[in-house]
This record gives C-alpha cells, sequence and structure tokens, in this order.
C-alpha cells in the first residue's frame, strides 16, 4: 500500500486506538546496519587480500635470498677451496671479492633473525674454505701428514658443523617466517570470519524484528482498510437514515408550523377569552365595589353599613380570585413584567399592615412587624408586585390560623453595584402543612389537602403565582413548616438602593437614654428590646403595671430614670390608665414619656391620652424608623419645653417624609378642569363622574368612541378618561383619530380605562397613543394619582 494511503488509514482511526505508523527506524536502522557490514566486510576482504599477497611476496623474496645466499656461499666455499680455476689471481682476488660483496648485500636484505644466521653460517663456511686452502697447500707440500691433521682437527669439525647447522637454521628460518605469516593470515581470517557472523547474527535479528514490525504493520494497515470500508459503507448508511430523518424532520416541521398555528390562534383565543372575561367581569365588578363605596358616604344605618361591607367583602374576594386567574395566564403566556420604581419600603409594609390589620382584628390575631432597625427604606422595584406577594402569603396565613399571631420579617444584605438583597420571612400559628405536601405547595392548582379548599377556599394559584413573582424578582422562596404549630414561609428578592429623602426630624442622639417596655407579648418586647439596642439605648421590659411601677420607682431612687415608657393597651384599659395615673402621683416625681402602644380595634381618644398624662399614641404595627423619629421628636420637644399635640406614627412619618402627597380627596384639588369621560357602560360612567366631580372636575361624557372625537373635535379637555371596549370605535381607535387632529397642538393626556390584563394592555395603549392606563375595578386614590401625575395639581 502506497503511504497516502497510509495516512489516510492513520487519520480514520478511532479516537483512543494506537495510530497505524510505518516502522521506519526500525527498516532504516536495519538497512544501516546491513550497510555498515558490507562495507565492514568488504573492507576487510580487501586488507586480507592484501596481507596474503604481502606475506606470500615476502616468503617468496625470502626463500629467494635464502637460496641466493646458499648458492653464493657454496660458489664462495668451492671458490676458495679451487682458489680459482683462471690462474689470473688479480682476476680471481676481483671474483671473489665481488661473489662476498653480493654475498653481503643479500644477507643484509634478511630479516634481523636471519642475517644472523647467515652471517654465521658465512663465516664458518668462509673459514673451512681457509683450511681447505691450507689442506692444499699442505698436500702440494706433500705435508700429508699435517694436511690429514687439518682436515681432522677441532676447527675443521666445528666450522662444518657451524656451517651446517646454519644452512639448516637459515632454511627453517625461512620456513618458520613463512609459517608465521600463515598463522597471522590464518589468526586475521579467523577474526574478521567471528566478527563477520557477529555482525550477520545482528543483521537476522534487526531484520527479523523489522520484517515482524512490517508484517505488523501490514496487518494492522489492513485492518484499518477494512475498518475504513466498514465506516465509509456505515457513514453511507447514517447519510441514507439521516436523509430519511431530515424528510421526517421537515414533514414533522411542516405539522409543528401547522399545529404551531393551530396553537396560537387557540393561544389568541384564550387570550381573547380571558382579556372578554376580565372585561366582562371587572367592568361591572368595577362598579359594583365603586358604587359601594359611594354609598359608605350617605347616611345608612347600623343594617344597611352591613349589607354595604358584605357586598364590598364579596366584591372584593371575587376580585382576588379573578386577578389570580388572570395573573397566572400572563405568567403563563410571558406577558407579565416588572415596573421598577422608587418608592419607600416603609409606606409600603404600613399600607400592608393597614390593608390586613381588620381581617387580623376580625380573627382576633395579633399582626408583628420585625424589620431590621437598618433597613434602608428608600429602593427601587415593583412595589406592586412586591406588595402582592407579601399580602398574598400573609392574607394564607391569616386564612389558616385561628389563634396567636402573624409575623412579618426583613432584614437586609448588601450586594454589589447598589443593589441589596431583602430577606422576608411570615410566620403563622396556624395549622401547618403536612411534610409530605411541602414539596408541592408551590404547584399550580395545589392546596395542602383537598379539606382545607372546602372549609378555607381558594384557588390554589396564590404560592404560584408568589413564586413566579420572586423568581422575576432574581430571589427564591421556601416554606417550613411544623403541623399544628405554624408555618414559615422565606423568601428574597433584589432591589437597587435609591435616593434617600431628606428629613425634618431632630437630630437628637438617644444613646444612654432608658426605656421601660411594659407589653403582655413576650415577642413584642423581645423586638423592641432589639430596636433600642440598636439606637445605643437601654431597655426593661415587664409584663404588668404592678411590676412597671416598680422599676420605674427603682429607677428615680437609684437617681438613673427611665426617659421614656411603652406601656402596651392591652394589659387592660383601667390597668394601663391607673399606672399612668401611679406615675404621675408618685412621691418620687417619676417623670418618663409615656407612649401608648394599642391595636386598631381599640378605641381611644387623643383627649383621653393627654388628660392622663401619654404624650404619643402608636397603632400596630409600626416601624422602627416611625418609633425612632417619635422619641427624637418627644425628646427635642421636653429639652427644649416644646407642648406638642399627640404624636402618632403618622405624624412620625410625615416628619421622616415631609415631601410625601396626602392621599384625601376634596373638592378644591382641581377645581375647574375639563375632563371627558369615554365609557359605554353607564354604570362605570356615573362611578368615574362621581369620582371626579369629588375633585372639583367639571364632567363631560360620551358613550362610545366615534362620540369622544367628535367631543374632542367640539371643545378643549384638560384630561381624557377612555375605555378601550366600546360599539361603533373602540378606545384605541378613538385616541388615533384624537392624535392625527392634535398635530398643531399641545396633546391632550388620555388615560385608558381597561380590565384586559392578558393582551399587553400597556403597550397596545401606549402603542394607540394613550398617555398611561388604569386596571378595572380602579379605586379613587388611583383617580387622584392620575390627575397629579399628569396635570400636576395638588391640594
Amino acid at each position: 500500500m502506497t503511504t497516502d494511503f497510509a495516512n489516510v488509514m492513520m487519520s480514520e482511526t478511532k479516537a483512543g486506538e494506537t495510530p497505524i505508523a510505518f516502522p521506519a527506524k526500525l527498516l532504516g536502522m536495519s538497512m544501516l546496519l546491513t550497510l555498515s557490514v558490507v562495507i565492514w566486510m568488504g573492507g576487510n576482504s580487501v586488507h586480507i587480500h592484501h596481507f596474503l599477497t604481502h606475506a606470500m611476496s615476502q616468503d617468496q623474496h625470502v626463500a629467494e635470498q635464502a637460496d641466493d645466499i646458499l648458492y653464493l656461499d657454496s660458489v664462495l666455499s668451492q671458490y676458495a677451496r679451487t682458489g680459482g680455476n683462471t690462474g689470473d689471481a688479480d682476476f680471481d682476488r676481483r671474483y671473489h671479492d665481488a661473489l662476498r660483496h653480493d654475498l653481503d648485500t643479500k644477507i643484509d636484505k634478511l630479516p634481523p633473525d636471519l642475517r644472523d644466521v647467515a652471517n654465521a653460517a658465512s663465516q664458518a663456511n668462509d673459514h673451512i674454505a681457509q683450511l681447505e686452502a691450507r689442506y692444499r697447500n699442505l698436500m702440494e707440500q706433500n705435508k700429508l701428514k699435517d694436511a690429514l691433521a687439518l682436515l681432522n682437527g677441532s676447527d675443521y669439525r666445528k666450522d662444518s658443523e657451524t656451517h651446517l647447522d646454519g644452512r639448516r637454521k637459515l632454511s627453517e628460518k625461512v620456513r618458520h617466517a613463512s609459517q608465521q605469516n600463515l598463522l597471522n593470515l590464518e589468526s586475521n581470517i579467523y577474526t574478521t570470519l567471528s566478527l563477520a557472523a557477529i555482525a550477520i547474527v545482528a543483521l537476522c535479528i534487526t531484520w527479523y524484528f523489522a520484517l515482524k514490525s512490517i508484517r505488523q504493520w501490514r496487518s494492522e494497515l489492513e485492518s484499518a482498510r477494512i475498518r475504513l470500508t466498514q465506516r465509509i459503507a456505515e457513514k453511507e448508511r447514517l447519510e441514507k437514515q439521516m436523509r430519511e430523518y431530515l424528510e421526517q424532520v421537515q414533514m414533522a416541521q411542516q405539522d409543528a408550523m401547522a399545529a404551531k398555528e393551530i396553537a396560537e390562534k387557540a393561544n389568541a383565543a384564550k387570550s381573547d377569552f380571558l382579556a372578554n372575561m376580565s372585561h366582562e367581569i371587572r367592568t361591572p365588578m368595577n362598579a359594583v365595589l365603586g358604587m359601594a363605596g359611594l354609598l359608605t358616604d350617605t347616611e345608612l344605618n347600623h343594617e344597611q353599613r352591613g349589607w354595604i361591607d358584605i357586598i364590598r367583602k364579596s366584591g372584593e374576594g371575587l376580585l382576588d380570585i379573578i386577578n389570580d386567574i388572570l395573573d397566572f395566564s400572563k405568567i403563563e403566556a410571558g406577558k407579565l413584567k416588572l415596573e421598577p420604581i422608587p418608592f419607600n419600603m416603609g409606606e409600603t409594609m404600613m399600607e400592608i399592615g393597614d390593608m390586613i390589620s381588620l381581617r387580623m382584628q376580625e380573627k382576633e390575631l395579633e399582626f408583628i412587624i420585625h424589620i431590621a432597625p437598618d433597613l434602608p427604606l428608600d429602593v427601587v422595584g415593583d412595589s406592586v408586585r412586591l406588595r402582592q406577594i407579601i399580602i398574598n402569603l400573609i392574607s394564607n396565613a391569616i386564612k389558616f390560623t385561628e389563634n396567636g399571631y402573624v409575623a412579618l420579617r426583613a432584614r437586609w444584605k448588601e450586594e454589589p453595584e447598589q443593589h441589596i438583597r431583602l430577606y422576608f420571612e411570615v410566620e403563622d400559628t396556624g395549622i401547618g402543612i403536612p411534610p409530605n405536601k411541602l414539596d408541592h405547595i408551590f404547584d399550580k392548582f395545589a392546596q395542602a389537602e383537598e379539606s382545607t379548599t372546602r372549609r378555607f377556599g381558594g384557588t390554589g394559584l396564590g404560592l404560584t403565582i408568589c413564586h413566579k413573582l420572586v423568581e422575576m424578582m432574581e430571589g427564591s422562596i421556601d416554606v417550613v413548616s411544623t403541623p399544628g404549630k405554624g408555618s414559615v414561609f422565606r423568601f428574597n428578592v433584589q432591589l437597587k438602593l435609591g435616593k434617600k429623602l431628606e428629613s425634618q426630624v431632630p437630630a437628637v442622639d438617644l444613646a444612654g437614654l432608658r426605656a421601660l417596655v411594659m407589653d403582655s407579648t413576650l415577642l413584642n418586647c423581645e423586638i423592641l428590646v432589639e430596636y433600642f439596642e440598636a439606637w445605643h439605648m437601654r431597655c426593661d421590659i415587664c409584663t404588668t403595671a404592678q411590676e412597671a411601677i416598680e422599676l420605674l420607682e427603682q429607677g428615680a431612687q437609684n437617681k438613673d430614670p427611665y426617659s421614656f415608657a411603652l406601656l402596651d393597651y392591652r394589659i387592660g384599659e383601667d390597668k394601663t390608665m391607673q399606672l399612668a395615673e401611679g406615675i404621675k402621683t408618685s412621691s418620687l416625681k417619676l417623670d418618663p414619656t409615656l407612649l401608648m402602644i394599642t391595636s386598631l380595634n381599640r378605641v381611644i381618644t387623643s383627649k383621653s391620652l393627654l388628660e392622663n398624662g401619654f404624650s404619643g399614641l402608636f397603632v400596630k404595627p409600626f416601624l422602627p424608623s416611625q418609633l425612632k423619629a417619635a422619641l427624637q421628636i418627644l425628646w427635642d420637644a421636653r429639652q427644649h419645653n416644646k407642648k406638642l399635640p399627640l404624636v402618632t406614627r403618622h405624624k412620625a412619618m410625615q416628619m421622616l417624609r415631609p415631601h410625601s402627597k396626602s392621599t384625601g380627596i376634596s373638592a378644591d384639588m382641581f377645581p375647574g378642569v375639563n375632563v371627558l369621560v369615554v365609557e359605554d357602560m353607564k354604570v362605570n360612567l356615573l362611578l368615574i363622574t362621581r369620582i371626579l366631580e369629588k375633585h372639583g372636575c367639571v364632567v363631560h361624557s360620551a358613550d362610545n368612541g366615534l362620540k369622544g372625537v367628535q367631543k374632542m373635535l367640539e371643545s378643549r379637555f384638560d384630561i381624557v378618561f377612555m375605555d378601550c371596549q366600546m360599539p361603533e370605535m373602540d378606545g384605541f381607535e378613538a385616541t388615533r383619530r384624537i392624535r392625527k387632529e392634535e398635530v398643531a397642538q399641545q396633546p391632550t393626556p388620555i388615560i385608558a380605562l381597561t380590565a384586559d390584563a392578558m393582551t399587553g394592555d400597556r403597550e397596545k395603549c401606549l402603542m394607540a397613543g394613550m398617555n398611561d392606563y388604569l386596571n378595572k375595578p380602579f379605586k379613587p386614590e388611583q383617580i387622584t394619582q392620575m390627575l397629579r401625575k399628569w396635570l400636576g395639581k395638588q391640594s
């Protein structure tokens, strides 16, 4: 297979598999080793051949020289014995010297070991020749005996033996040198062959592993090819399935689009139905509640007022159910949006307290507000939705509590970017919730038991709405409960810090002052102690009038008198007033500033309190800021000998927020203001006309949008209240036509009157050219707010 195909195989390996790699390093090492061995063996072969040639040449040369030396030695020996054959002594002498020179030259060319042997043999031969020459001379002189003695002498024999031994040694040395060369050559050959064998074994091992790796690579390559083939087949199969799936998806999308259109039509029908239901129910409900409110301003006997109260409560109960259903529908449709505005948390808490106090008193429950003394009151958020959450939780607590108390607690924590997180708790001493129902308590239409619905009523949507609203305000909600002992609903929301308003409360330092609290409820005492300690005041508590007088007298005796005494009216009117009288008539000249603490169901006149020495009246529930402001006002007046009317929580709130607007309605608030009311329902038209007339307005009316447009063309009005759903021409179209006619003049403020809670009421009204809107049923105070907002007048 080619390398490109191998690379394709490698790229197609699965994640987690070892990549298929050609054993290039091992093969390259094997080839390099083979090349090295071949080069080495070739070099050794050349070396051995050269060595063998040299050895053979050297052996031949040495042998030739040895033969020449032996020949020359024999010739010299023979020549010395014969004395020459020419008869020319000078020639014979020169010839003998030439032979001797050749012999010496040959001997000098021999290796040193052969050279010594040849020299010794040559010298012995020369000596023998001399002795034989003497022998011939003696024989010529007929000295046979001396000649024989010379030949048989030891010198001759010794020289002969030396000569023969030299020739023999020379031959042996030559033969030995030749053999040694052959041995050296054999050793080199053996060494070379051994190394060659080792190299061949290494080559075999290397090539074995190289070929094994190549076979493994080829096997893996073949496996990869098979896998690739399988994957190609699988890919083709998946592509086929994908095409089929896309066709199914396309068909499903078409079905979904058709279903979506059907669902949108159904949702639009649902929204239209809810809007129509809202309009058809809330519009007459607005008339019922509005007329009931107007009737309360007329002369009625006790029984008639009771009937009006039943009408009002029943209508508000039905309105609460309608509001829950509509709010839940808004949330499910994703059309409920928060509207953050600056508001005062203290005012909101007091409004909540005022709204539910009567219900608390009807069931003889105590309502306790316990908030952190340093809680920031000026914040930015959706006060309407926050109030809705708290009222819903408190209403549930009241509904399921027969005796005891309902407590609202609030604390806070600072967060980045000028935000704070408020933590609320609504605690009751009611029936509690079974543990197996806690996980589903925030589900829609869920209540603890079916019998609960039959006994206490309700839609089961209130807690679901609370849960959704809390999540929209970037918070969370949960509950802990003990059956038979009560429940605690806890939630937190994120708000933004608002601009703190200026206060007219005297900047009096209360640190070190001493206060006495007499209250029959220990929880109230603990809350007040916490407030006083936060202001660095000293506080003692008691539960009876007798304990109170004893503590006051003890403080006077110890020259550490109490500066303030807060007395609970529930101890008993007679006992509380007797205590106040006892304080005034005490021989120890007790002089604490007295404040009465009471509930709304207790009727106490200001005159009675002032006559009995009380300087303040605080109706529960109240805020720590209100109490602190009252103490500062009273202490400042005492220090400067000022006479003040009875200080109440409302007086303290006015001092804390001097720029807050009054909610009272009077005929001099908007005198002579021309108002056009366009409303098709006569009852509602009568209701809003009466409310506007109470503000001093001059009211004109039209019963449909077309007549309203004609009225606007005929006269100039300061403000218009426009119903949205009317025959002939609705309020949206009427507003658009009015705006077209107002191109060259100042636009008239148009306030929508709508009972539509599902169709994006605010956005729809603004898009039509309206300035603001009111949801039916509305209250007189909301009309007042709209007049102030758009006309800028107030009493």
